[in-house]
């Protein structure tokens, strides 16, 4: 069984329209028609990945291993990755002590 009948099985085994599951899952109904069809080039790979782990929750299923059969799907559906126009993975930089400490220092000369 491929991704896309998985996912639809899924949904009508909970009883649910396209509609219904777009509107929980609050992917469009464009994309669960596509998906269901097993065509996941509608949009960016992250946004693929966001879409489908989104319908597999609300559908309560672990789609996981069939990540790999989904061609323009990354296998590990626990990570998204955020790439540069390359395809390479963008270094990701944590300010956040840095913008608390300016923060704090600037509450306190204002009072």
């Amino acid at each position: 069984m491929t991704l896309g009948e998985e996912l639809k099985a899924a949904r009508l085994e909970k009883n649910l329209s396209v509609e219904q599951l777009s509107t929980l899952s609050r992917v469009s109904v464009k994309n669960i028609q596509s998906f269901e069809a097993d065509d996941f080039s509608t949009d960016a790979k992250v946004f693929v990945m966001a879409n489908l782990s989104a319908i597999a929750k609300v559908l309560e299923i672990d789609i996981s291993p069939k990540f790999e059969s989904a061609p323009s799907v990354n296998p590990s559906p626990n990570v998204i990755d955020v790439l540069d126009r390359e395809g390479e993975p963008l270094q990701r930089r944590n300010y956040t002590f840095v913008v608390m400490t300016i923060g704090l220092l600037l509450l306190f000369a204002l009072i």
